[in-house]
């Protein structure tokens, strides 16, 4: 009895420690992440401006109809994975071409964070995207195009 005793206090111990830790290590990014957000987005205004501005024009208004404006986007402020699948993979029978042979993660996720932040959402918190989270969505493609789940 004892000995099970000891063991729930051990196990109750270690998910404390798991969360402690787990808390940490998010506020640590989180604070890392806001001190780089105007990097960021100085990054992801360069990337569109190189990329993206010549069809959606600078202040995202777009060049109706063949162009949509990113302004009031339902894909800018829409969920984060349509957002990276669209710039990854383009929209087929439209001229928005894929850019996942052209750009890499960080310039990704930075022109995505740009483009939320300043046509979508608008907290730097609901807005930021990470390379990590493209990374993810380019090779969760590759798996579904090669028949893997």
């Amino acid at each position: 009895m004892r000995v099970q005793f000891n063991l729930f206090r051990l196990r109750l111990a270690s998910r404390a420690i798991t969360i402690i830790l787990v808390t940490w290590i998010t506020s640590t990014s989180y604070a890392a992440n806001q001190r780089d957000f105007t990097a960021i987005l100085a990054q992801g205004k360069q990337v569109f401006a190189d990329n993206c501005a010549g069809c959606h024009q600078l202040n995202g208004s777009g060049l109706r109809p063949i162009f949509p404006p990113l302004q009031h986007s339902v894909i800018v402020a829409g969920p984060a994975k349509i957002n990276i699948q669209r710039i990854l993979n383009g929209k087929p029978g439209t001229p928005m071409q894929a850019f996942k042979d052209q750009l890499s993660d960080a310039d990704i996720a930075a022109v995505i964070t740009y483009e939320r932040y300043t046509w979508g959402k608008k907290s730097s918190a609901k807005a930021l995207i990470t390379p990590q989270s493209v990374n993810t969505e380019r090779h969760t493609e590759l798996k579904s195009r090669r028949g893997f789940k």
